[in-house]
């Protein structure tokens, strides 16, 4: 089992420069650790997206 390098509910940066915040946690066996990030978009709208951990950095 690998270890998440984000927490439930952590705020994290994404590589396009927004930040949100991890909202669960999937664990894969054959990829990276995913996480869906809900963020606020350049829009101004709320948005949900599934990330890698190779997209995402705790802040």
């Amino acid at each position: 089992m690998k270890k998440f390098r984000s927490e439930l509910e952590e705020g994290v940066m994404l590589v396009s420069g927004e930040s949100g915040d991890v909202i669960n946690l999937a664990e894969m066996t054959e990829a990276d650790n995913c996480y869906p990030i809900r963020y606020t978009d350049a829009d101004g709208r709320l948005t949900e997206c599934w990330r890698n951990e190779a997209a995402i950095e705790p802040i």
